[in-house]
């Protein structure tokens, strides 16, 4: 032990030795290089470098998106795994893009309880057919559409509400960061000064904070994608449902003022199938009301002219009691109406000018009622054309024609309407 002590002592002093020898030259050169380095011991050296100018970081940002989507961008989605394989729980993007134009994209952020599960639903074309959203209205846009999950994170399933909303939030986030919302959305949550280069670009519009909040898994298609029974959320006397339902309207309404034209066009298609949908609910409306006289129903009398003229209604279809009945009903008086259509030109047709190739022609009217004189049970006749055409158009409501199919018929009458304008069509 000694020997090793001795040893290292006279190393410390052989070091010693060599440092106290070095040279004048040696400490001069070395005193030269510290003051071209601008370097001075025990002070910070503060470098003179030039003006960059203004920097555009969003500009630099793209490219290096552009750059890296270029030259890693099928090892990058390596990195964020298959979602199709995992059973975790968690939040996941998917692209979509054009085979022929892969610089045109879309995004969708979404959530799952198992991820495989929800991706395999997404996957199934029957399931979006049956479920139309904005989402899957752009993935079968066209049969060259590619398509490509990513998991952005995972974690165990949540068992509580509070565990619930961090899934909700962790979806929120992703959603901002790849700014798959609507513009109002954006605006309303990301920071100011962030650069919103994709708002309107992408495919998610219900909230994700409101993910299962309001107990009806229908609801937030119900806000996206009509009506049912989503106008009681926008009713409800909780402030917060009604937030959250005028949130989900607002967001949809914003993808008319969305910059990618596909979008606006998918707004547009779905304000018409709305529309359709919803002549198609009043026209059903109007047949059932109808065919309801096919067995006989009520319906009131009512008087004009002072008394001199009165009339019964069956839907939008008016029926005159001609004088020649002697008839004599008070205003108000309730009576009984029924249709009678027959495969062949009835002997009392309602329409008396009805020709054989009619429909009108094998449609008979008739009430029952009381009036000061008795009962009475009769038979309902008129004249002229326009009448015909009239009970062309009720013969084709009663044996199931739409409304289109009954205007592209010969002699037939409909109303069209101008906002509030109506017009009577005899064809």
């Amino acid at each position: 032990m000694g020997i090793l002590n001795a040893s290292v002592a006279s190393a410390g002093n052989v070091a010693k030795w060599v440092r106290d020898e070095a040279t004048d030259d040696e400490t001069s050169k070395r005193n030269d290089r510290q003051r071209r380095n601008n370097v001075v011991m025990g002070a910070t050296p503060s470098p003179n470098l030039p003006n960059l100018g203004p920097v555009d970081r969003s500009k630099i940002l793209k490219h290096l998106l552009a750059k890296v989507k270029s030259k890693y961008g099928e090892r990058l989605r390596e990195i964020g795994r298959d979602p199709t394989n995992l059973k975790e729980c968690g939040v996941y993007l998917h692209i979509l893009w054009r085979k022929e134009q892969p610089g045109i994209f879309w995004l969708y952020v979404g959530q799952a309880v198992v991820l495989c599960i929800r991706i395999e639903t997404h996957n199934d074309p029957y399931r979006r057919r049956r479920n139309p959203c904005l989402h899957y209205h752009i993935w079968d846009l066209d049969d060259n559409m590619e398509s490509v999950f990513v998991s952005l994170a995972t974690h165990k399933q949540p068992s509580t509400p509070e565990e619930q909303l961090i899934l909700n939030i962790q979806e929120m986030w992703m959603c901002l960061v790849f700014q798959t919302l609507t513009p109002v959305q954006l605006d309303d949550y990301l920071p100011e000064g962030v650069q919103k280069l994709w708002s309107g670009n992408h495919l998610n519009v219900a909230l994700p904070l409101w993910q299962g909040f309001t107990g009806d898994k229908d609801s937030v298609r119900d806000a996206t994608g009509g009506r049912h029974a989503f106008q009681q959320y926008l009713r409800s006397e909780d402030p917060i449902v009604r937030e959250w339902a005028e949130n989900t309207r607002d967001a949809f309404n914003d993808i008319r003022n969305s910059p990618d034209p596909v979008l606006r066009n998918y707004y547009r298609e779905i304000l018409l199938e709305r529309h359709a949908k919803a002549r198609k609910t009043l026209e059903d409306k109007k047949t059932e009301n109808l065919k309801k006289y096919l067995s006989e129903a009520e319906t009131t009398v009512h008087l004009y002219h002072d008394g001199q003229m009165a009339t019964i209604s069956c839907g939008m279809f008016q029926f005159t009691l001609p004088r020649s009945l002697k008839l004599d009903p008070k205003e108000g008086d309730v009576v009984s109406c029924r249709f009678h259509l027959a495969e062949r030109p009835h002997p009392n047709p309602y329409a008396k000018k009805a020709e054989p190739r009619d429909p009108a022609s094998r449609l008979a009217v008739s009430i029952r009622g009381r009036d000061r004189h008795g009962a009475f049970d009769v038979w309902l006749s008129t004249g002229g054309l326009q009448n015909v055409k009239k009970m062309n158009s009720l013969v084709d409501v009663l044996e199931g024609y739409t409304l289109e199919e009954s205007r592209s018929f010969e002699r037939r009458w409909y109303v069209h309407r101008e906002t509030v304008e109506r017009t009577h069509v005899y064809t």
